[in-house]
C-alpha cells in the first residue's frame, strides 16, 4: 500500500477534534492553572503567615516577592530544557516540582522554611507555558486559537478556587490547609499525566525522530475512532520540492539533479538540528528582523504583567475595609464576597475574547482589549462613588485578561518549534518582573488618580506594542518549523527558500 507523503499540520488536519484533544485539553489546563492557584494563594499566604509570627511588612512581602523571582528563574531554566529534552518531562518535572513544594508549604514550621518552599514553588511555576505550548503544537490551525483561549478558562478557574476555599476554610482551619487544598489539582494532573500525556511530535520531528512522531498521531487520531491511511510525515521544503514529472525524457535527465538536491535537503535539515541544539537566549535578539518582533511582544509581556496585577492590587486599595489600629484580625480578615466577585469577572474577559480572537484577529483583540482596560482603569482613579467604582473595576479586569490572552494565543504561533518554549519563556519572565514591580507602585504613597493615570498609561503602551505585531490568525505552525530561511525559522516573517547557508550568512544586523 502506498503512503502518503504528509506534514504534520495536514496529518493532524486528517484527525477530526475529539477525545484527545479535549483530553489534552484537560491535562494541560489544570497544570496551567497551578499558576492561577498558587499566585492567588499570596494574598491569604502572606497576611496569615505573618500574623501567626509576627512578621514584618517587608518579610510580608518578600513571601509574596520569593515567588515572583522563582518564577523569573524558572521561566528561563524551563524554556532550554523543553526545548532540549522534551515537553512530556518538561511537564512532569515542573508539575511534580509544584505539588511537592505546595504541599510542604503548608507544613512550613518558620518564616525561611516558607521561604524556600515558596520559591520551589514559583520555579516550578515558571514552567507553566510549558502545557500551553504543547496543547498549541497537537492542534490544528482550525481550532488552535478556541483551544488555546478555553486553556485561560483554567486560570480563572483557579483563581475563584483559591477564593472560594478560602472564604469557606480559612477562618476556621487556617492557611496550611488552604496551602495544602491548593497544590491537589496540581498532583492529580502529575499523575493523569505519567499515564496519558503525549510528547508533542513537532518536537519528535525536529530531533528526527519521525517514526515516534507518526505513531504519536495515529495513537491520537484513535483516540477519536479515526482510522488513518497509512502515511509518512515529511519536512514541510520536501513538499515544496515535489514535482509530477510527465516526460519520461524529462525525469531521467533530471534524475540526477533531485538526487543532489535531496542530499542538499539532507544535509540542510541536518545543519538545522544541529543549530537548534545549540540555540541559546542570545539568537532571539542576534537578527534583526527576530528582534523586531521579540522586542515589542517582550514589552506587551512585561506591561501585562504589570497591568493584570496593579489592577487587581489597585481594586484591593480601593476597597480595603481594614481599619488603622493593630488589632489581630486586622492581619487575617477579608472581604471575601468582593475578592470573589472581581475574580469572576475573568470569566467574561476570557470569554468574549473566545468570541472575538479569530474574527478580529490577535493583533486587534490585543489592541482593542488593552486600550479598554487602560481607559476603564483611568477612570477607576477618579474618585467616583462605590457602585460606579465596582463596575469599571469589573471592565478593567475582563479587559486585561481578553486582552492578555490574546497575548498568551499569539505568542506559540510567532515562536517556530525550535524556539517555541525558549521564547514563551522569556515572555513569562518579561511578565513577571512587571508583576514583581506592581505592587511598589500601587501600594505605595502616591494618590489614586495618579495611580489610575499611570496603570492607564502602561496599557495604552501594552496596545501599541501589540499593534507592532505580526498577525497570525489562520497560520499553520508548519511555516515556523524550518530552518531553511533564518528568519522565518523563529518567527512568522515574510521570507523565502533560499538555502539554509545563504539565510544564515544574511544574519547580520
Amino acid at each position: 500500500i502506498m503512503s502518503e507523503n504528509l506534514n504534520l499540520d495536514d496529518a493532524l488536519s486528517k484527525n477530526k477534534v475529539g477525545l484527545f484533544q479535549y483530553r489534552l485539553l484537560l491535562m494541560c489546563g489544570f497544570a496551567f492553572m497551578a499558576d492561577g492557584l498558587e499566585v492567588n494563594l499570596l494574598t491569604f499566604l502572606s497576611t496569615c503567615a505573618g500574623d501567626e509570627w509576627g512578621l514584618s511588612d517587608q518579610q510580608k512581602a518578600s513571601i509574596t516577592g520569593v515567588v515572583f523571582a522563582g518564577i523569573l528563574i524558572g521561566s528561563l531554566f524551563w524554556g532550554i530544557f523543553a526545548d532540549r529534552y522534551g515537553r512530556k518531562l518538561t511537564f512532569l518535572l515542573a508539575c511534580g516540582l509544584i505539588s511537592i513544594a505546595g504541599f510542604l508549604s503548608g507544613a512550613a514550621t518558620n518564616f525561611a522554611t516558607l521561604i524556600v518552599f515558596r520559591a520551589i514553588v514559583g520555579f516550578g511555576i515558571g514552567g507553566a507555558n510549558i502545557p500551553f505550548d504543547l496543547l498549541a503544537e497537537f492542534l490544528p490551525n482550525s481550532h488552535r486559537g478556541t483551544f488555546l483561549i478555553y486553556i485561560e478558562y483554567f486560570w480563572t478557574v483557579g483563581s475563584l478556587f483559591v477564593s472560594g476555599i478560602a472564604w469557606a476554610s480559612l477562618s476556621t482551619y487556617g492557611w496550611r490547609v488552604l496551602a495544602i487544598l491548593t497544590a491537589i489539582p496540581v498532583t492529580l494532573t502529575s499523575i493523569f499525566s505519567v499515564i496519558y500525556l503525549p510528547e508533542s511530535p513537532r518536537w519528535l520531528l525536529l530531533k528526527g525522530r519521525k517514526e515516534e512522531a507518526e505513531k504519536i498521531v495515529i495513537a491520537a487520531a484513535a483516540v477519536n475512532g479515526v482510522t488513518m491511511a497509512p502515511f509518512s510525515l515529511v519536512q514541510d521544503e520536501k513538499l515544496h520540492n515535489e514535482r509530477p514529472h510527465s516526460d519520461p525524457a524529462a525525469d531521467m535527465s533530471m534524475h540526477s539533479t533531485d538526487s543532489e538536491t535531496d542530499v542538499m535537503t539532507r544535509n540542510s535539515v541536518s545543519a538545522a538540528s544541529d543549530k537548534a541544539a545549540e540555540m541559546s537566549y542570545w539568537d532571539l535578539l542576534r537578527v534583526k528582523e527576530i528582534r523586531r518582533v521579540s522586542l515589542p511582544l517582550w514589552a506587551v509581556w512585561g506591561l501585562f504583567g504589570f497591568t493584570y496585577y496593579g489592577i487587581i492590587l489597585f481594586v484591593g486599595r480601593l476597597y480595603t475595609t481594614s481599619s488603622d489600629d493593630n488589632s489581630a484580625s486586622k492581619t487575617c480578615s477579608f472581604d471575601y464576597s468582593s475578592i470573589f466577585i472581581n475574580a469572576s469577572s475573568e470569566m467574561a474577559g476570557v470569554t468574549v475574547s473566545a468570541l472575538v480572537i479569530d474574527r478580529l484577529g490577535r493583533v486587534r483583540t490585543q489592541t482593542y482589549f488593552y486600550l479598554a482596560a487602560a481607559v476603564a482603569v483611568a477612570i477607576m482613579g477618579m474618585g467616583l462613588p462605590d457602585d460606579a467604582i465596582l463596575v469599571v473595576s469589573i471592565i478593567g479586569r475582563m479587559s486585561v485578561m481578553a486582552a492578555s490572552n490574546a497575548t498568551w494565543v499569539s505568542t506559540p504561533e510567532l515562536y517556530s518549534t525550535e524556539a517555541r518554549t525558549m521564547g514563551h519563556a522569556v515572555c513569562v519572565a518579561c511578565s513577571k518582573l512587571g508583576a514583581f514591580t506592581s505592587p511598589f507602585v500601587v501600594i505605595s504613597s502616591l494618590n489614586e488618580f495618579a495611580l489610575g493615570i499611570i496603570l492607564g498609561i502602561m496599557n495604552v503602551l501594552a496596545a501599541l506594542a501589540a499593534f507592532r505585531l505580526p498577525e497570525t490568525a489562520g497560520t499553520d505552525l508548519k511555516k515556523r518549523s524550518s530552518f531553511e530561511n533564518a528568519a522565518s525559522a523563529f518567527l512568522l516573517m515574510p521570507g523565502t527558500t533560499s538555502s539554509f547557508d545563504q539565510a544564515t550568512s544574511s544574519q547580520s544586523n
